[in-house]
């Protein structure tokens, strides 16, 4: 007994380092209505994915222990930064243990978009594979447009551009 109890034991460490879907959830599909996302990010502030209609928002679930979410990060403030004003938004969702609080803080402490950790998501139907880094862009009419799941192909400047701009309004031409 001791002996299958160990094995589980086993079982569930080395599901939880390949990547069981989190929750069981289905993943979100690209053309279909992006999941529920409600939580609390990191500044106590409220957040609703379905309050964020009229803007393209980025999504992005990582970890302060995954390399090739650091990688990312900085491609992700770089658009926010750049289109922000033309209305994209980016939330976060950071995988962290909940004592692990206070070092996503300061690894935030380098980005100016909002963040929030996982557990303290109310809903969602994101991140079915369970690995990370996964990002989801979803347009201003809340459907899925773009998912870049477990790093493939890794978030470069080019790549987010090319998936958010053309959801963003056109800029008026002057005459």
């Amino acid at each position: 007994m001791k002996i299958i109890a160990q094995l589980l034991t086993l079982a569930v460490a080395i599901g939880l380092l390949v990547g069981i879907p989190r929750a069981a959830q289905s993943a979100p599909k690209i053309g279909q209505p992006a999941p529920a996302l409600t939580g609390k990010q990191l500044d106590s502030q409220p957040f609703d994915l379905s309050t964020e209609r009229g803007k393209v928002v980025i999504v992005h679930y990582w970890a302060t222990w995954c390399p090739q979410c650091r990688l990312e990060m900085p491609a992700l403030q770089r658009a926010y930064q750049q289109y922000h004003d033309q209305g994209l938004d980016i939330i976060g969702v950071n995988e962290d243990q909940s004592r692990d609080r206070k070092s996503v803080r300061k690894a935030m402490q380098a980005f100016t978009f909002p963040c929030m950790m996982a557990v303290d998501v109310k809903s969602s139907g994101f991140g079915a594979n369970g690995t990370i880094p996964d990002t989801y862009v979803i347009d201003s009419t809340g459907i899925v447009r773009a998912m870049f799941v477990n790093a493939v192909p890794q978030l470069t400047d080019k790549l987010v551009a090319d998936a958010v701009v053309p959801l963003l309004p056109a800029k008026p031409t002057s005459n």
